[in-house]
């Protein structure tokens, strides 16, 4: 029985009854006061998972043209302790020599909030020797209008 409430108490004004979903975009708090959701940013941050997703997939089909189309005409690049790119050239031209083949990689987390996402996992790029080398990684992405703005990349190659 929706709606229906113990003997004796009252229903507060606008709140929603036993079992109703409160109404979009408004959530009761523990006080039973509503509050308001940004529920833009909360599909903001997944529409943001989803474009890296889809760049990433664009690298690993080895296709860096399809990747920077997701990027912002002035992407910030930035591999901690190497020195900053700044334009979708400059990734252009570092990709050519940096992914000579398509990397594999694995995501192992994706977390998003607001304009950023955060992605854990293991890279593997072949070096300059044409040897294969497994790296893991922490990209911090900022978004701009649903594009790629800025990367911060923590890349490490771990112990054998």
């Amino acid at each position: 029985m929706r709606g229906v409430l113990p003997q004796g108490a009252r229903r507060r004004q606008g709140l929603p009854g036993r079992g109703e979903a409160p109404p979009r975009g408004r959530a009761a708090g523990q006080d039973g006061h509503r509050r308001e959701v940004t529920l833009a940013k909360v599909s903001a941050s997944d529409g943001n998972k989803a474009t890296l997703q889809q760049a990433n997939a664009e690298i690993v089909r080895g296709n860096p043209e399809g990747f920077l189309s997701f990027c912002t005409e002035d992407i910030e690049w930035t591999a901690v302790g190497e020195l900053p790119l700044r334009g979708k050239e400059a990734v252009r031209q570092w990709m050519k020599t940096a992914y000579r083949e398509p990397p594999e990689f694995t995501v192992t987390q994706l977390v998003a909030e607001g304009d950023f996402v955060v992605a854990l996992g293991e890279i593997m790029v072949k070096g300059e020797d044409g040897r294969a080398a497994r790296h893991a990684y922490c990209d911090v992405w900022r978004f701009r209008d649903g594009r790629m703005a800025q990367l911060s990349a923590f890349v490490v190659r771990p112990a054998a």
